[in-house]
Protein backbone atom coordinates (compact mmCIF):
# COMPACT_ATOMS: atom_id res chain seq x y z
CA UNK A 1 0.00 0.00 0.00
CA UNK A 2 1.38 3.64 -0.94
CA UNK A 3 1.35 6.19 1.29
CA UNK A 4 -0.07 9.96 0.09
CA UNK A 5 1.84 12.79 2.12
CA UNK A 6 -1.53 14.19 2.71
CA UNK A 7 -2.19 11.17 5.13
CA UNK A 8 1.33 11.04 7.56
CA UNK A 9 0.15 14.55 9.25
CA UNK A 10 -3.33 12.87 10.05
CA UNK A 11 -4.38 11.44 13.41
CA UNK A 12 -6.83 8.84 14.82
CA UNK A 13 -9.24 11.50 16.49
CA UNK A 14 -12.23 13.09 14.64
CA UNK A 15 -10.60 16.37 15.54
CA UNK A 16 -7.25 17.54 15.66
CA UNK A 17 -6.66 17.49 19.45
CA UNK A 18 -4.20 20.55 19.57
CA UNK A 19 -6.71 22.70 17.62
CA UNK A 20 -9.99 21.89 20.23
CA UNK A 21 -7.24 22.43 23.06
CA UNK A 22 -6.40 25.83 21.31
CA UNK A 23 -9.86 26.99 20.68
CA UNK A 24 -10.79 26.29 24.30
CA UNK A 25 -8.32 27.90 25.39
CA UNK A 26 -8.83 31.45 23.22
CA UNK A 27 -12.67 30.84 24.46
CA UNK A 28 -11.81 30.65 28.28
CA UNK A 29 -9.62 33.71 27.87
CA UNK A 30 -11.97 35.73 26.15
CA UNK A 31 -15.01 34.29 27.81
CA UNK A 32 -13.78 34.60 30.98
CA UNK A 33 -16.43 32.22 31.95
CA UNK A 34 -15.59 28.74 33.99
CA UNK A 35 -16.20 25.34 31.80
CA UNK A 36 -19.81 24.73 33.97
CA UNK A 37 -21.21 27.85 32.86
CA UNK A 38 -20.48 27.30 29.24
CA UNK A 39 -22.00 23.79 29.35
CA UNK A 40 -24.78 25.29 30.69
CA UNK A 41 -24.94 28.26 28.26
CA UNK A 42 -24.60 26.00 25.05
CA UNK A 43 -26.94 23.43 26.61
CA UNK A 44 -29.61 26.35 26.67
CA UNK A 45 -28.89 27.45 23.29
CA UNK A 46 -29.12 23.86 21.53
CA UNK A 47 -32.67 23.16 23.69
CA UNK A 48 -33.91 26.58 23.04
CA UNK A 49 -33.04 27.08 18.89
CA UNK A 50 -35.26 24.21 18.03
CA UNK A 51 -38.47 24.92 20.48
CA UNK A 52 -37.82 28.64 19.04
CA UNK A 53 -38.08 27.10 15.45
CA UNK A 54 -41.13 25.19 16.33
CA UNK A 55 -43.16 28.02 17.73
CA UNK A 56 -42.19 30.52 15.10
CA UNK A 57 -43.27 27.38 12.52
CA UNK A 58 -46.83 27.10 14.82
CA UNK A 59 -47.62 30.94 14.55
CA UNK A 60 -47.00 31.20 10.84
CA UNK A 61 -49.35 28.41 10.19
CA UNK A 62 -51.75 29.91 11.98
CA UNK A 63 -51.54 33.24 10.37
CA UNK A 64 -51.57 31.68 7.02
CA UNK A 65 -54.74 29.64 7.77
CA UNK A 66 -56.70 32.62 9.43
CA UNK A 67 -55.74 34.60 5.65
CA UNK A 68 -56.55 32.08 3.68
CA UNK A 69 -59.95 31.74 5.76
CA UNK A 70 -60.64 35.32 5.36
CA UNK A 71 -59.45 35.34 1.34
CA UNK A 72 -61.99 32.96 0.96
CA UNK A 73 -64.80 34.70 3.16
CA UNK A 74 -64.33 37.54 1.00
CA UNK A 75 -64.44 35.57 -2.13
CA UNK A 76 -67.96 34.21 -1.04
CA UNK A 77 -68.90 37.53 -0.49
CA UNK A 78 -68.16 38.82 -3.83
CA UNK A 79 -69.13 36.43 -5.63
CA UNK A 80 -72.87 36.41 -4.42
CA UNK A 81 -75.75 37.73 -6.71
CA UNK A 82 -76.48 41.54 -5.38
CA UNK A 83 -80.19 40.82 -6.07
CA UNK A 84 -80.20 37.86 -3.59
CA UNK A 85 -81.47 39.18 0.27
CA UNK A 86 -78.59 39.04 2.82
CA UNK A 87 -78.75 36.30 5.72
Amino acid sequence: MRLHPETLGHHAEATDPTLVEWIKDRLDHLLGLEATTVVIVLGLVLVLFPLTLIVLARRQRRRTEQAMAESELRRSVESRDPSEPAD
